[in-house]
């Protein structure tokens, strides 16, 4: 979340509070989180616990940055990836990034939606969603 608030420019939330209780005010990434929650991009686990320490996995990074970019309907409707189901919670965030070139899968018809992503990979999401968007400037890089 810190990267993605970063890149989308370091915006401020209105309400500078977090219900979470595994969240120090504090904290270097209190800010991120604040204007994440805010703008629905992440609502933590159960509203309750946020998980900063915890590694983050590609569906959920896909489905933070799909939210961030306010939930675009993708234009395609299945995919072959054998491991993303239909009623999966990530299900449209993957085809949203597949079709537009944000995320790839591993091969053999696999995304790896539970492989932790890599902050490499994490950057590299974030750059080629912003690649050819005028809010990618030298102020967010």
């Amino acid at each position: 979340v810190t990267f993605l608030w970063r890149a989308a420019g370091r915006p401020e939330a209105e309400t500078k509070e977090v219900t979470f209780e595994d969240i120090e005010v504090d904290a270097y990434y209190y800010d991120a989180i604040c204007w994440a929650t805010e703008n629905g991009i992440t609502s933590g686990y159960n509203g309750e616990t946020f998980g900063p320490n915890d590694l983050v996995t590609r569906c959920q990074f896909v489905s933070v940055l799909w939210r961030e970019e306010g939930r675009p309907e993708p234009m395609v409707t299945e995919t072959d990836f054998t491991d993303v189901l239909t009623d999966a919670y990530y299900y449209e965030a993957v085809l949203w990034a597949v079709e537009n070139g944000i995320a790839a899968g591993y091969g053999d018809n696999l995304f790896a939606p539970d492989f932790n992503c890599t902050s490499a990979e994490v950057v590299t999401f974030i750059w080629r969603a912003l690649r050819d968007s005028d809010r990618f400037t030298e102020e967010t890089a």
